[in-house]
């Protein structure tokens, strides 16, 4: 059944794509497919650029996309576009459009070609679609290259070396970035937040893939780590006792897995929804630079925080079913993971708790790799490589 509403979609979307051949692009105008939400969209942040410093143009933003339930008038806006922008599904109706490929994270997991969990004539499908639809993709540097192009099967002279829109939202004037530590601190009960609490955010990766029944149960009675000896009660002490706060986001359909009143309780420890930054206006990556620390398992998000070089801690219960089903592209998992990997709760206390400076050196390294030319803003430098094409 999965199967047939995948060909009926992509159906659908040739439909659509030939019926609006006969729309011709316009000059000075930019479409951003945007399917990542606010949750590290490079597409919101280059959207935010766009509006702010060149108003001359024409920006349309489309967020989830691909979808079944556009409107024709949003058909439109794609195929008026002189350049397209996406973070997934790389799509677009003319020839002469340039569609800009801005991803959604480095990919640590393997994915594409190198995917142990796909079939190859679909691997070999995906490979073909990307090649006639994807004119470019904004990347880190060599290494992320690499990577890419060992998933996707992309030339070296498709790669902009922009770096990552999302990580500009790290650059925060420092009366933005105490404004950003105040929206998180509320979130909590009054004196519960002071000067010395630490803060820690917990990103895991979306793992409900592989049918995880196991986890789906975890996350319906509030076990949101998936430790095997976690119970909310005494994790809650412990977070008092070393006077630190977690905030949690997960993947969308992690998401809606969680009963909130397993948490109502909680004084030390929030779920955060996609809602919730919707109602903040506000890109997930300005919160995390107001933060101590970050929790995650094997989520690329780790890899744009070491450009804040600040605590990681890699929450990794099921590393080995991980590594045999899903994989990694960046292996020995150890080698490019700098911090504590934890699998009880008394290992995750006490990696909270570590002195972070003993995984300094390996998070110096391993930033070198990934961002050679460090944290410079990336969304003036796409724009700089568009802008010809306009």
């Amino acid at each position: 059944m999965a199967a047939f509403k995948q060909k009926l979609f992509a159906f659908y979307l040739g439909v659509m794509k030939w019926g609006c051949k006969l729309i011709p692009t316009k000059p000075n105008t930019v479409t951003i497919l945007n399917g990542a939400g606010l949750s590290g969209s490079n597409a919101m942040s280059f959207y935010q650029y766009l509006k702010t410093e060149h108003p001359e143009l024409t920006v349309n933003l489309i967020s989830g996309f691909p979808s079944a339930h556009l409107a024709f008038s949003t058909w439109r806006q794609i195929a008026q576009a002189k350049v397209l922008v996406g973070t997934h599904w790389p799509f677009k109706i003319h020839r002469g459009q340039r569609f800009v490929q801005l991803w959604h994270g480095i990919p640590l997991k393997r994915m594409g070609y190198l995917a142990l969990n796909e079939d190859p004539a679909a691997q070999e499908k995906s490979h073909r679609y990307w090649w006639r639809n994807v004119d470019y993709l904004a990347s880190s540097g060599p290494l992320y290259d690499t990577l890419m192009s060992a998933c996707q099967g992309l030339a070296a002279h498709q790669f902009l070396h922009t770096g990552f829109p999302r990580n500009d939202e790290f650059q925060l004037p420092e009366a933005t970035l105490k404004e950003r530590r105040a929206t998180l601190a509320g979130l909590f009960a009054d004196g519960v937040v002071t000067d010395q609490t630490k803060i820690f955010f917990y990103l895991p990766t979306f793992r409900m893939e592989d049918g995880a029944t196991e986890l789906s149960v975890q996350l319906k009675t509030g076990n949101i780590f998936g430790l095997s000896d976690f119970a909310m009660a005494a994790f809650e002490q412990q977070l008092a006792d070393n006077n630190i706060v977690i905030l949690a986001k997960l993947h969308p359909v992690e998401e809606r897995q969680v009963d909130p009143a397993k948490f109502a309780t909680a004084q030390r420890l929030k779920v955060l929804t996609n809602d919730w930054f919707i109602d903040q206006h506000t890109e997930l990556y300005q919160f995390l630079a107001a933060t101590d620390g970050l929790i995650t398992d094997y989520s690329s998000v780790y890899l744009d925080y070491l450009l804040l070089d600040r605590p990681i801690v890699f929450n990794v219960p099921d590393l080995a079913h991980y590594e045999q089903t899903r994989g990694f592209l960046l292996a020995p998992y150890d080698d490019y993971t700098p911090g504590p990997k934890t699998t009880t709760t008394a290992e995750l206390v006490q990696a909270l708790t570590r002195d972070s400076q003993a995984d300094a050196p390996l998070r110096a390294k391993l930033r070198g790799q990934m961002y050679p030319q460090g944290l410079n803003p990336a969304c003036p430098q796409v724009y700089d490589q568009i802008k010809g094409w306009l």
